[in-house]
C-alpha cells in the first residue's frame, strides 16, 4: 500500500468516526416526536410554573 492510500483510508476513517460522533450526540440532545406530549398539554405544564400569572404590582391610588 502507497503512502497516498494510507492517508486516504486515515483521513476517511476519522471522518466516519466524526459522523458517528456527531449522530450519536445529536440523537441524545433531541427528543422524539412520540415522546412529547401534546400541544395543549405543554401549554398548560409551563402555565402552571409560569410566575408571571401572580400579579406583584400593588393597585396605584
Amino acid at each position: 500500500m502507497n503512502k497516498n492510500k494510507k492517508i486516504f483510508l486515515i483521513v476517511s476513517g476519522l471522518f466516519v468516526l466524526a459522523v458517528i460522533g456527531f449522530t450519536i450526540h445529536i440523537f441524545s440532545v433531541t427528543t422524539l416526536p412520540g415522546r412529547k406530549g401534546q400541544l395543549q398539554e405543554r401549554i398548560e405544564d409551563r402555565l402552571k410554573s409560569d410566575s408571571t400569572q401572580t400579579d406583584t404590582l400593588q393597585p396605584v391610588h
